[in-house]
């Protein structure tokens, strides 16, 4: 592909609405923006994201070495939610403590590093798939990740899960929603997937 020519505007469009919904998720379920964590929470969760984010950009590559064109929508989905949100926490990190990251768990700073550039050859990898496809995936994949919570509680009481059941204030929303022991967002009883039929219909 030649990088020199590609008109990365609408693929960075659909992948900084998944963004923004990586972000309000993540609000959600932590109950606050990224400014007010802890330097604790800060490290802990650059630390977890690493290697959620490695995991999506790996998928991706995985996909296009094995031409599964659907999981490789699938996988630049994943890496615009996971890539993006990792970078504004070390962002967060570098702003508010006036130095580099270099609290790593288990990877490298060169690790780190290349996984940014893995985000980054996605967005451009991302340019040769169906643009209208990606961008109805992604909206499609928000809804479904939004569905995790309920702003009622009527509704939130007629839920079933063996999870813990808890609540989160965010700017003056009330969202109810299913968390394991590690406060980490677990799906209801009876969770849809997300709807792709008809979506990739023809595509190869």
């Amino acid at each position: 592909m030649d990088f020199l020519n590609v008109n990365l505007a609408p693929v960075v469009k659909i992948r900084d609405k998944v963004m923004d919904n990586s972000i309000l998720f993540n609000k959600i379920v932590n109950g606050k923006g990224i400014e007010d964590y802890s330097k604790w929470e800060l490290v802990s969760k650059i630390n977890s994201q690493y290697l959620i984010a490695k995991e999506e950009v790996d998928e991706f590559f995985t996909a296009k070495e094995n031409n599964d064109i659907v999981e490789m929508y699938d996988g630049a989905i994943d890496t615009f939610y996971t890539v993006p949100f990792l970078i504004r926490l070390l962002n967060e990190y570098e702003i508010r403590y006036d130095t580099e990251y270099d609290e790593c768990d288990g990877y490298t700073l060169a690790e780190l590093d290349i996984l940014e550039q893995g985000g980054v050859d996605v967005l451009f990898e991302s340019t040769e798939l169906d643009l209208d496809i990606l961008s109805e995936y992604a909206d499609r994949v928000i809804c479904n990740n939004m569905e995790k919570f309920s702003t009622s509680l009527e509704e939130f009481k007629t839920w079933e899960s063996n999870y813990i059941p808890t609540s989160k204030v965010v700017d003056g929303v009330k969202y109810y929603f299913f968390v394991d022991e590690n406060d980490k967002v677990k799906k209801r009883d009876g969770f849809q997937k997300v709807e792709v039929g008809g979506l990739f219909n023809g595509v190869k």
